[in-house]
């Protein structure tokens, strides 16, 4: 479908408003990220430019794809509307077996963090490993 809206967009100048994940739209130079405001507080925009600085339609990203970055501070604070938080639910009572605890155990470890972030999720904690985020700068992000 994101091929469809791009193709539309850069031969018959048609345009279109969806949602993707990072990872769909991420190195590509057509669609822009829109800011985004809830109730009365400030737009926020959860891509920004390498320097921080906000991506708008003036901004020529095919002169520079992926020149732009995941704006963690922005998803770490809950200013942006659409971030989520990634929740394993299992119970406490040992009713079944401890899979989910261990899941969860599993998703907090520096190998799955590096994975979840080339994705395009936040990570929990930086990285050590900066090469295995693309998607995601880790530097900036505050300590659990």
């Amino acid at each position: 479908m994101l091929r469809t809206v791009i193709r539309n967009f850069e031969d018959d100048e048609v345009g279109a408003i969806g949602f993707a994940s990072l990872s769909k739209v991420f190195g590509q130079c057509s669609a822009y990220p829109l800011a985004l405001r809830d109730g009365r507080q400030p737009p926020s925009q959860a891509l920004a430019n390498r320097d921080g600085s906000p991506i708008t339609p003036r901004v020529d990203l095919c002169n520079d794809k992926g020149s732009y970055r995941l704006d963690v501070d922005e998803i770490r604070s809950g200013r942006y509307p659409l971030a989520y938080p990634l929740a394993v639910i299992h119970p406490f009572d040992n009713s079944r077996s401890p899979i989910g605890g261990k899941f969860a155990a599993i998703l907090q470890t520096e190998e799955s963090q590096g994975l979840l972030a080339k994705i395009g999720l936040v990570p929990l904690r930086p990285l050590k490993s900066p090469s295995a985020t693309p998607l995601v700068e880790t530097d900036n992000l505050p300590q659990p």
